[in-house]
């Protein structure tokens, strides 16, 4: 697989694709009770997932912060969740701590998870193993459990400058053991969490934050004229094609408005509300 230098990488995501190793793993979830059992777990309504449609969601301590980001993806008669390793280690210390009569297993895959990613993904040729839709940089892509051959390889910071663009939040980078998913930002909240099912781990204290109008802080974008690096409440930080020169910083609410002008660790930079790229 040829490795591209960083405005090769981008020059494939708008025009082709291009593949990218994760560190996630995947771990499967049966049984005849795995759904009805990760709907009282999960933030998200598992009503909602189907085979077209993988379901994003969090998985939260009684004090609603966040243990796990993952996906889940309705495979056959197994959901397939797919989180960084911590994300999928606290699953299945939950499955292992928290099921007891109920009929669900947790099973590791042994398998390299791949992304592909581009405004052509759909023509990526990755063999025969199933792809699991993800767009992970604004550009479209999917996920893939192998070793996709001869397609060309993302760099790796034009591939993390990419996921910033598209408002995606690494874990243990822009968020901590206390991070809640409203503190997230709008458009992850809306697409991880919903208000509206019954009950889960953490949803008193998440649904309390919500009847109140939102957090106290907000994971926002930031532009600045000016180059500037990682520091303090600034999590990420590089150059983007398109947007410039481009970060990530959790705010306080009062200053977390688009357009707000503020100066973090020195760097007077603008507000943006995530993510910057926009469908």
């Amino acid at each position: 697989m040829p490795n591209l230098d960083f405005d090769a990488s981008f020059a494939v995501l708008e025009s082709g694709f291009g593949a990218h190793r994760l560190q996630d793993v995947g771990l499967w979830i049966s049984g005849s009770d795995r759904a009805s059992w990760l709907q009282g777990q999960i933030t998200n309504d598992i009503r909602l997932l189907n085979p077209e449609s993988p379901l994003p969601f969090c998985l939260c301590n009684p004090s609603g912060q966040i243990e796990a980001i993952g996906r889940l993806y309705e495979v056959g008669d197994r959901l397939l969740m797919t989180s960084t390793p911590c994300g999928a280690h606290a699953m299945m210390g939950r499955i292992k701590s928290n099921v007891i009569l109920e009929d669900v297993e947790g099973l590791f895959s042994d398998n390299v998870l791949f992304t592909v990613q581009g405004r052509d993904h759909a023509r990526a040729p990755v063999g025969e193993g199933a792809r699991y839709a993800y767009d992970r940089t604004g550009r479209g892509g999917f996920d893939y459990f192998g070793t996709p051959e001869d397609l060309p390889v993302l760099d790796e910071s034009a591939y993390a400058i990419a996921q910033l663009e598209a408002g995606m939040p690494m874990e243990g980078i822009d968020t901590t053991a206390r991070s809640l998913p409203p503190e997230l930002g709008p458009a992850f909240d809306d697409a991880h969490v919903s208000y509206q099912k019954g009950c889960f781990t953490g949803q008193e204290i998440l649904h309390r934050i919500y009847s109140r109008g939102g957090p106290s802080k907000v994971w926002v974008g930031l532009h600045s004229e000016e180059e500037f690096d990682t520091a303090g409440a600034i999590s990420r930080a590089g150059r983007s094609p398109e947007f410039g020169f481009i970060g990530a910083a959790t705010v306080r609410k009062d200053f977390a408005a688009p357009g707000t002008i503020v100066e973090i660790e020195g760097v007077r930079a603008t507000v943006v509300e995530m993510p910057f790229l926009r469908p």
